[in-house]
């Protein structure tokens, strides 16, 4: 039997340690079917991926486009080469959430009729 459990990345772990740090609620492994985000953060309603080598662009661009377009729900993509350099990716971030606050409010009314459970 396959368990469905994804085990994070050192490079993942480093990453929610230092967003807790900083005051950001982060969920970790959050499905939303038929994908599972790695960071799923709730103020902002939106994900962040830690990206290894394994993944593919295109493979990205569609299972981003499906989570927007199923879940209203936009992905902050951080290769795991940069997760030791918050001072590399906290500021791409930062800019990222606020653009994510424009329509906030709309996308969290659509969430909650297909994500009831986050």
């Amino acid at each position: 039997m396959n368990d469905p459990t994804t085990v994070m990345s050192d490079a993942h772990t480093r990453v929610v340690r230092l967003l807790e740090r900083r005051g950001v609620a982060v969920l970790v492994e959050i499905d939303f079917p038929p994908y599972r985000v790695d960071c799923y953060l709730p103020d902002f309603h939106a994900a962040l991926e830690v990206d290894g080598p394994q993944h593919s662009e295109r493979e990205r661009v569609e299972r981003d486009d499906e989570l927007m377009r199923a879940y209203s729900l936009p992905v902050f993509h951080l290769s795991t080469d940069l997760a030791d350099a918050p001072d590399e990716w906290i500021p791409r971030l930062r800019e990222f959430l606020l653009c994510t606050q424009k329509d906030l409010d709309e996308r969290l009314e659509r969430r909650g009729m297909v994500a009831p459970w986050v």
